[in-house]
């Protein structure tokens, strides 16, 4: 059927199944601004889940279909919200060029150090033989052995006395002194010659080892990068419980968007819509006054003007409870979040985690373990579980999108 008779079929009221998946109703008009979409066309829930999965860079542009048949002027409002994403491609560019220019200088410095090393050794080296020629030297009676000379040349007629054999004596015993400091000297300097080799190897060893660990570190440090390691994007919020990205990223290779913070865009229900919005893939991080931390996950679409439970068909939503280290995974996909003006995030069908319009008073978590599955942990008061008290009473609240790289 052509998406003109199915235009005419809703507005006379009648409810129109997906052709790719019979199964689901058709619930909103799709407005596509990627390469996979290049024209309008009608979406059930999971048409928009399928084509925010297949594209990393998809914005999910959906109206309810009821909306737009009776405020047709709807649209123009909606396209001109839209935004575009090229400031994360600019601010992910800046901080790899960073990193980059990081490895750089720590390469460099490392030369450096090196041959600052290297000239310090060389420096060693020439003062232990400039130390050794003076022990050689002060050994030696240079005045007494220029004397001798000096009486040896002016007594040729007198070498049968006993004062030129008592000289010549003299010389003969200074002459073999003299070569044993030169031998001496000689197995002196192979010595220290070896030594300083030996030292030189093992600083080389040493320095080698140095450097085997440091490259350990900077790869451990780069994997943070890679699949199944938590993205400096996000990293302090969750790197005490690491199980979160781990569970969200099933193995593929993400990054987190910040897209709404209560501390900087207003704590209440108006900015969060005004930021989520028809948005997807959504990790929600909550911070009570009293220190407790919280919040879920959902690859589903959120729109405020659905006023009904959005279905979870991928079963990937979940719920955490962050200082006991809980997570509760989605038992019915039916009931995975609930869209509403008046309300802000808000999961499960009960509601199993509930954050009212003023993000304070206004919540519950009572109907914790409706939706999702609780049976792993003993929890004795769901109404003061997850929040440390009956109400959330937020600080805090974070919202972010999972960008599939």
């Amino acid at each position: 059927m052509q998406q003109q008779e199915i235009v005419k079929v809703l507005q006379d009221g009648q409810k129109f199944n997906c052709e790719s998946h019979p199964e689901y109703q058709l619930q909103t008009i799709y407005f596509g601004d990627n390469k996979l979409q290049k024209k309008s066309r009608f979406f059930c829930q999971e048409c928009l889940i399928e084509a925010s999965e297949d594209s990393k860079n998809l914005n999910i542009y959906a109206i309810p279909i009821q909306k737009f048949l009776k405020h047709p002027d709807f649209i123009l409002d909606k396209i001109l919200t839209l935004k575009n994403n090229d400031l994360i491609d600019k601010e992910t560019q800046i901080i790899n060029k960073l990193n980059e220019d990081i490895d750089k200088f720590e390469g460099l410095l490392k030369q450096q150090i090196n041959l600052m090393r290297q000239n310090l050794q060389d420096i060693q080296f020439k003062i232990q033989i400039a130390n050794l020629k003076n022990q050689i030297l002060s050994k030696v009676d240079v005045k007494e052995l220029y004397y001798g000379l000096s009486v040896v040349l002016s007594m040729d007629s007198h070498q049968g006395t006993e004062e030129f054999k008592l000289l010549e004596k003299k010389l003969n015993a200074s002459s073999e002194y003299l070569q044993q400091m030169r031998n001496g000297a000689i197995d002196r300097i192979e010595i220290n010659q070896r030594e300083l080799i030996n030292k030189l190897h093992q600083n080389i060893q040493t320095l080698s080892s140095g450097l085997e660990n440091l490259a350990k570190i900077i790869m451990g440090q780069l994997s943070t990068m890679t699949t199944g390691c938590i993205p400096p994007s996000i990293y302090d919020e969750i790197k005490d419980f690491p199980q979160i990205h781990q569970l969200i990223s099933d193995g593929k290779k993400i990054d987190y968007k910040l897209i709404y913070q209560g501390s900087r865009d207003f704590l209440s229900a108006q900015y969060y819509w005004n930021k989520c919005n028809n948005q997807s893939h959504l990790l929600t991080i909550m911070t009570s006054k009293n220190g407790y931390k919280f919040g879920g996950y959902s690859p589903c679409i959120v729109n405020v003007d659905l006023a009904s439970y959005v279905e979870d068909p991928t079963m990937k939503s979940f719920l955490f409870q962050y200082n006991k280290k809980e997570i509760y995974k989605i038992k019915y996909q039916k009931n995975a979040v609930y869209c509403k003006s008046e309300f802000g995030p808000c999961f499960g069908g009960g509601y199993d985690l509930f954050i009212g319009e003023d993000f304070n008073n206004k919540g519950y978590s009572k109907g914790l373990g409706h939706s999702y599955d609780i049976s792993n942990y003993k929890i004795s008061d769901k109404s003061t579980h997850i929040f440390g008290s009956t109400t959330p009473q937020l600080q805090e609240c974070k919202v972010y999108k999972i960008l599939f790289i």
